[in-house]
């Protein structure tokens, strides 16, 4: 007899999506934001970075993925040589986590990293272009605001996902349930009919 398959369990901060957004015009040394997005709550995290390199990447991932959401169990990145190098993968080895990359042939892969870069340099673009005095070139110190309003604007992140993250691990426990009730509804209708 066949059994039915488990539904996948993603928690929190399990999967990231990491991507580089740039070159933009140099704002204080700056040309490049390094993006991760956490695929279950969609939370943002970036950075303003000089260059595009594994250096960057690994320091990001260690000071503000690590450190603050803990060790993730996968994370998820284009093909890029900031992502695909030695050092890169050896850290990811160290901690355990694995490393998928999106192929330009699946870009619905990345596409919650992609999203979020959208978002990023829409609300950019809208600051910058809404005050005359602030232009593209010092796009780097609007960057906290333009995260933190995307993280938290209740017409993008929607009120229930702002109010009922707390309440996420319940909701995945009660969706869990549900479908553990109706597979075994569906194996015993299956039964019925089979004996």
């Amino acid at each position: 007899m066949m059994s039915l398959n488990p539904i996948l369990i993603v928690h929190l901060f399990y999967v990231w999506g990491i991507d580089f957004m740039g070159p933009f015009p140099m704002s204080f040394g700056y040309t490049y934001i390094l993006v991760g997005v956490d695929y279950v709550s969609k939370w943002v995290k970036a950075v303003p970075c000089k260059y595009n390199d594994h250096r960057v990447v690994i320091k990001f991932l260690k000071e503000n993925i690590f450190s603050r959401f803990g060790v993730p169990k996968a994370i998820i990145s284009d093909g890029g040589t900031h992502f695909c190098n030695k050092p890169f993968e050896t850290l990811l080895a160290k901690y355990g986590v694995k490393h998928k990359v999106a192929t330009p042939y699946h870009p619905q892969t990345s596409g919650q990293i992609e999203l979020a870069n959208r978002e990023i340099k829409n609300i950019l673009m809208k600051v910058s272009m809404a005050k005359r005095a602030i232009s593209l070139w010092n796009w780097n110190t609007r960057l906290d605001g333009a995260i933190k309003k995307l993280n938290m604007d209740l017409s993008k992140a929607g009120l229930k996902r702002f109010l009922d993250l707390n309440e996420l691990e319940e909701l995945r426990n009660d969706a869990y349930l549900n479908s553990k009730i109706a597979k075994e509804r569906l194996k015993r209708w299956h039964d019925q009919w089979m004996t």
